[in-house]
């Protein structure tokens, strides 16, 4: 009887209601990350520590070879203008840095500091303060503790 009514009075049994239709899987991969969502924060904390470990400028953000090589591994990811980078990423991880050097060097019982001086490949001139400890598992540590430029008109950064 239903079956008869909705085929034959569909005035009658009223309008029909769709079924909420799930997005394909390819256009759900298609949509940008939520802004603060882990893993947008775990590729640009990535993409920081590249710039910060390999030294690296922070305009390499905005190049075209690297946003494609970001854009093929992770399409939904957009990355950061370069003032975010300098801004906020490599100075925060710069003070997280800190902060574990200092508290390893509070439980050091003794330290050695010693000064470097060197010239880099674009031949700007630098003066280095590293500090030498061991550690209680008797690990040698030497983190830097200084780089300053000496060299007129070199990068202060």
């Amino acid at each position: 009887m239903v079956t008869h009514l909705k085929r034959h009075h569909p005035d009658v049994t009223g309008p029909k209601t769709m079924a909420a239709q799930q997005p394909k899987i390819s256009a759900a991969f298609k949509q940008p990350f939520a802004a603060q969502s882990d893993r947008d924060e775990a590729i640009t904390k990535a993409i920081g520590v590249f710039v910060a470990a390999a030294i690296r400028p922070y305009s390499v953000v905005q190049n075209k070879g690297f946003k494609h090589m970001i854009h093929v591994v992770e399409p939904r990811y957009d990355i950061p203008l370069r003032t975010h980078f300098s801004d906020n990423i490599v100075p925060s991880m710069y003070e997280q840095e800190k902060s574990k050097v200092m508290a390893k060097l509070s439980q050091a019982s003794s330290v050695a500091l010693t000064t470097d001086g060197w010239t880099s490949r674009a031949t700007e001139s630098y003066v280095t303060v590293t500090v030498h400890y061991i550690t209680a598992e008797w690990e040698t540590r030497s983190p830097v503790l200084a780089l300053q430029c000496q060299s007129r008109g070199c990068s202060q950064q």
